[in-house]
């Protein structure tokens, strides 16, 4: 809720009504170009590369490749099932905030005893979990090495499509 304190001008509410009708008419216009696109896309998507670039006038209409999304959660399980998983870069990531400190103080106040480095070990392993970091390079050199079956790799992805075509228009 607004404050009485502040006044707002006839100018400015024009302004502000006016930015709302410019935002509504863009999601229109996004959703209009969606539609579009799908629909060129159905059409080309087959065409062969050599029919690229399209021209019509000034415009000129590409199709392009890009990599599709990872399906984080089945690429995991496929790489697990497959034995890969251990393969794949990680990285740390703290999981508890409170082992974390358990570990900064225990570093601080533990001597060097010969149990130490187990006592450290233990808070490092609870404080950081190793998070696997999935690339579509990396699955792509799986498949490439033949590690992964097409199969397995286009279920890596969502919709188990690795590439995606793209329109772009200019």
């Amino acid at each position: 809720m607004g404050s009485s304190d502040y006044a707002v001008s006839a100018n400015m509410a024009q302004v502000i009504v006016r930015l709302a009708t410019i935002r509504r008419e863009i999601r229109q216009l996004e959703t209009e170009e969606h539609v579009i696109r799908q629909e060129l896309l159905k059409t080309v998507q087959d065409w062969p590369p050599h029919a690229f670039p399209i021209r019509v006038g000034e415009v000129e209409l590409r199709l392009q490749q890009r990599s599709g999304r990872i399906d984080y959660e089945e690429a995991l399980h496929i790489l697990d099932s497959q034995g890969l998983l251990n393969q794949a870069p990680a990285e740390g990531i703290v999981s508890d905030q409170d082992a974390l400190i358990a570990l900064r103080v225990a570093i601080s106040e533990l001597s060097m005893p010969q149990d130490t480095q187990q006592q450290l070990s233990s808070f490092f392993q609870q404080a950081i979990q190793f998070r696997p970091t999935l690339s579509t390079e990396w699955l792509a050199h799986l498949f490439q090495s033949q590690a992964l079956d097409e199969a397995s790799y286009a279920r890596c992805f969502k919709d188990q499509k690795p590439v995606v075509p793209v329109l772009v228009v200019r």
